[in-house]
């Protein structure tokens, strides 16, 4: 058996040597079926970075709460009687039960299921069965639940498990300033229809949030059988290089964004009081970016992005009826072992929408993404063979080629209008190179400390 010294040190010089890999342009094909990476994943990627958790509507009254997931530490979320959201580790203090046992619900007190053992919507211990009889001196306060760090952003719940982590606001720094434009569009804000969709994929993690970060290439390919049926608001022709829809991308803070070029007077299918809501909703800068994004007189339209390490958010639309129908969905890609994933799909839509828009935005998310979508479906098959390939001996030692854009030499736009960098394409692999490269470098620094 190896000791903590040599695995430590193993799995240095193997982190090391995909740093070099990278930086070379390539990807090694172990980092998405192995063992000992996803134990390193939990120890030092999910423990140290905010992950996205839930949003506010899922939690609006007190005693409305949520049992979501940090890898696998299960998190009770709940709103308190002085309206705040607080989470907690759903672990009873007494001998380490699974607290609640439900995924959603509404309660003022959590009892244990083993010894009875409750807790308030604060997290305090509020009743301890036979305590004055078998207990003597017990201290409540000390014994209510572990808390985990919960903060706020625009609606979108995140947690964070170290208590040394900067601030929520700090780690997504610039990363705000494309967020607003994609949660402003209602005074009454976003929320969530009905619960999200969960299942599960025999998938890396990082496979899917690459897709997010930014694969463009594979749109005109994987997708091809939506583009024959017209699901889509645009042809195959127009996602190829140098295509209307291939757009621009950004990287500002922890996060990747996408843009597309939009025709003057449209925005994805949004009607025109939602989009005259934004516009009034952002400052002169956002707005400048959204009508005329590289200073040639065209208009953009975010449609998706991704913060590191495992949320992202397709901010897209489809066609139904003959019509263009706006969707936006947050999702969260949730490892759970070694190549297997679990995936989260929230359905957003404008509080203070009708319901007719409101129907119709769901239907059009349905027939692309959730397990039974026809988008999802492509994707999700590229994924499997990904980490299927990874799982045998040799083939996982194979480097795979990420130098799109590397000879042509992409360079970033020197007048951006907006935060961050922003480069003039989305056909190149600097997105997932720099994406993998963050990850192997919080991993080597963690076996370091």
């Amino acid at each position: 058996m190896l000791s903590n010294d040599q695995n430590a040190a193993g799995a240095t010089a193997r982190l090391d040597e995909a740093i070099q890999l990278l930086d070379s342009g390539y990807v090694p094909s172990w980092i998405y079926r192995d063992e000992q990476v996803f134990e390193l994943e939990k120890q030092h990627l999910f423990r140290r970075n905010w992950v996205f958790l839930a949003h506010e509507t899922e939690l609006e009254e007190p005693g409305d709460f949520v049992v979501r997931a940090i890898v696998d530490d299960s998190i009770l979320m709940v709103r308190g009687g002085d309206g705040e959201v607080r989470g907690f580790l759903n672990q009873c203090r007494h001998r380490g039960s699974r607290l609640c046992q439900a995924e959603k619900g509404k309660a003022r007190n959590f009892t244990c299921i083993y010894h009875a053992w409750s807790y308030n919507r604060e997290g305090r211990l509020v009743g301890v069965p036979y305590d004055k009889t078998i207990y003597q001196g017990l201290d409540r306060d000390e014994l209510g639940l572990a808390p985990v760090r919960v903060e706020a952003c625009e609606g979108f719940l995140f947690g964070c498990m170290d208590a040394a982590a900067p601030s929520l606001e700090e780690y997504l720094g610039d990363f705000r300033f494309y967020l607003e434009l994609v949660t402003r569009r209602s005074r009454t804000g976003m929320e969530v229809v009905g619960v999200p969709q969960r299942w599960i994929v025999e998938a890396d993690w990082k496979i899917a949030a690459e897709n997010l970060v930014g694969d463009a290439y594979h749109t005109p390919f994987s997708h091809k059988s939506t583009f024959d049926v017209g699901l889509l608001p645009f042809s195959s022709a127009d996602a190829r290089p140098g295509g209307s829809k291939t757009g621009l991308h950004i990287q500002a803070g922890p996060a990747d964004v996408a843009m597309i070029y939009r025709s003057p007077g449209t925005f994805m299918g949004y009607p025109p009081e939602m989009v005259q809501t934004l516009h009034e909703r952002i400052d002169d800068r956002q707005r400048a970016l959204l009508d005329d994004g590289t200073g040639t007189g065209d208009g953009v339209f975010l449609n998706r992005f991704h913060v590191f390490p495992n949320f992202s958010c397709l901010n897209v639309g489809g066609i139904l009826d003959d019509a263009l129908h706006p969707y936006c969905s947050v999702r969260l890609w949730q490892p759970r072992a070694a190549g297997v994933m679990e995936i989260y799909s929230w359905l957003l839509v404008e509080r203070d929408a009708p319901a007719a828009f409101k129907e119709a935005s769901r239907r059009a998310y349905i027939v692309s993404f959730g397990p039974s979508g026809m988008l999802e479906q492509d994707d999700m098959e590229n994924w499997r063979t990904i980490s299927r390939t990874a799982e045998g001996a040799e083939s996982r030692e194979v480097a795979q080629y990420a130098r799109m854009g590397a000879e042509s030499g992409v360079e970033p736009i020197a007048d951006w209008r907006g935060t961050g960098t922003a480069y003039p394409t989305q056909f190149f692999d600097l997105p997932t190179v720099t994406f993998l490269r963050r990850w192997a470098e919080q991993l080597r620094a963690g076996v370091a400390s």
